[in-house]
């Protein structure tokens, strides 16, 4: 939300993406900051939703007043693991099968009443599965949901459990490694590979990629080899002045989650590790030379 251009960016993936579902994930801390916000997801008609990730247990309830003063009139309030209903994405496809004589479906119960001849046509005729429809919420320690009476939908979520990254820092040696992991069992565990990260105008299938050759010129003290580092710097995210035939295999590249060479980097078992507010977080120095 801090984007300046973050409005455009919401109008830019609803229209080139237009039966996707959209999620704005966030700290909760820069509502004010666009107040055509809420008019811009009511545009949407729920497509557009917004995730908060609070890491301190001590600005909860400002983080949650925050939301309540940003939605309209009656809310409604879910606690825990839930279970959402990507209706938007249902909704567009669907219809491009339905016969008129189809009831709409609005809800999940609205598919669970459709009558078993029309789910068993939908479901193997069309290979239409509802269960590609369904996301669940990641299990996390505290998990609510706001959603209005226009069916504008916030929700917040502690978020204190991290997983290893592909980054370890030894504190004797005060120096950082990689791993060197088997990329095909290493990439099965990588939470990253879902999430394709743009880093100045370019496209990266992995975000660790986009963010150590900064590290190396920023002197961070890497023990690792100069083959390793080759590799690093040899990795080519997309341009945006790729032709169409090179933009779609990279982008084929991200749905299919197809290895990479630097894969190798992330751990083959990752650790995951709750974090509190007293714990003291690491000191590292850059080098002068």
């Amino acid at each position: 939300m801090l984007n300046p251009d973050f409005i455009e960016w919401i109008n830019g993936l609803a229209t080139l993406w237009p039966t996707a579902e959209i999620r704005i994930n966030t700290n909760g801390t820069s509502f004010n900051r666009w107040p055509g916000l809420y008019d811009q997801l009511l545009k949407y008609q729920g497509r557009v939703n917004i995730s908060i990730s609070g890491h301190n247990e001590h600005t909860k309830q400002k983080e949650l007043d925050t939301v309540k003063n940003f939605l309209k009139g009656k809310l409604t309030h879910q606690l825990g693991l839930t279970k959402t209903f990507q209706l938007w994405t249902w909704r567009n496809n669907y219809n491009n099968i339905r016969d008129p004589s189809w009831p709409d479906v609005n809800s999940l119960e609205d598919y669970y009443k459709l009558p078993d001849h029309i789910r068993h046509e939908i479901e193997t005729v069309f290979k239409l599965n509802i269960n590609n429809y369904l996301t669940y919420e990641e299990p996390v320690e505290d998990h609510e949901v706001f959603v209005d009476e226009n069916g504008i939908r916030v929700g917040w979520a502690r978020w204190n459990v991290f997983k290893t990254s592909a980054v370890t820092f030894d504190p004797t040696a005060q120096s950082m490694k990689l791993y060197n992991s088997d990329p095909k069992i290493a990439i099965q565990t990588c939470h990253g590979g879902h999430c394709a990260h743009i880093k100045d105008g370019k496209l990266y299938k992995c975000a660790v990629m986009g963010i150590l050759p900064d590290m190396f010129d920023q002197k961070f003290p890497f023990d690792i080899s100069e083959e390793d580092k080759k590799l690093i710097l040899s990795y080519e995210p997309a341009l945006p002045t790729w032709d169409d035939t090179k933009l779609n295999k990279f982008t084929k590249s991200l749905a299919t989650r197809d290895t990479i060479p630097q894969c190798k980097f992330c751990p083959e078992n990752p650790v995951r590790t709750k974090i509190y507010s007293t714990h003291h977080k690491i000191k590292v120095v850059r080098r002068d030379s």
